[in-house]
């Protein structure tokens, strides 16, 4: 349900953006920022239109960044280093081994203010389920402290090497 929401409000925002752009900005003549701009730029030096322009400002900038970042951070092959500290890391484990089939490894350290022992949860995991597993995290601990990292690489089994 939050879900649709959110991608409620993303379309009343985006459908509120055009309905400015269309009559009041294109019409006033004036420039704003990001691929509108652009394209409202050529519109007005060339006589261009506006969609075309758009979609191929668009293709433009994805190409741009295809070449400088590569095919990995462009379509979500990145990974990340999740770090989960949580009196219920069993339950977490279980649910990153089982719903997510993510190796984990369970580290133990002491907590440097109240010196109390504790687990902590490893697992390094696609950028595209960081959302899902925080989400669902937080779900069964409110409380579990997280700590989130870009790793730039990744070696060994299901990641380099095929699980078994």
């Amino acid at each position: 349900m939050e879900k649709v929401k959110k991608i409620c409000m993303i379309l009343l925002g985006n459908i509120l953006y055009a309905f400015g752009v269309s009559y009041f900005i294109v019409p006033a003549g004036l420039i704003s920022g990001g691929i509108t701009g652009l394209s409202l730029f050529l519109n007005k030096a060339f006589s261009l239109p506006m969609s075309p322009c758009i979609w191929a400002v668009c293709f433009l900038f994805f190409l741009c960044g295809l070449i400088m970042l590569g095919k990995v951070m462009l379509f979500g092959q990145g990974k990340v280093q999740i770090l989960i500290y949580s009196e219920a890391f069993e339950e977490i484990n279980q649910l990153i081994v089982s719903e997510f089939h993510r190796g984990t490894t369970i580290l133990y350290g002491e907590g440097g203010y109240r010196r109390e022992n504790t687990k902590i949860i490893q697992t390094v995991i696609p950028q595209r389920s960081l959302f899902t597993i925080r989400e669902r995290v937080l779900k069964i601990d409110p409380q579990a402290f997280i700590v989130i990292n870009p790793v730039s690489e990744v070696n060994g089994r299901g990641f380099t090497l095929k699980a078994s």
